[in-house]
């Protein structure tokens, strides 16, 4: 049995454009040409550094875009 590690609440992850777009279940190439800059995706402000995505915020975006 494997168990889970639990983080505290506000304790947010960044990671780079091939993780995002993997969350996201798509390639890189296209979450940079028809995700990443799209008015939803920069309202949601989900890039907080150059290159650098909250995985928190990819996901709230992955379920609103269902």
């Amino acid at each position: 049995m494997t168990s889970r590690l639990k983080l505290p609440p506000n304790q947010k992850f960044l990671v780079g454009v091939n993780e995002a777009a993997g969350l996201l279940n798509r390639n890189s190439d296209y979450f940079n040409e028809n995700i990443r800059y799209t008015r939803e995706f920069l309202d949601m402000n989900i890039e907080k550094q150059g290159g650098q995505f909250s995985t928190e915020l990819l996901a709230q975006y992955a379920r609103e875009m269902k």
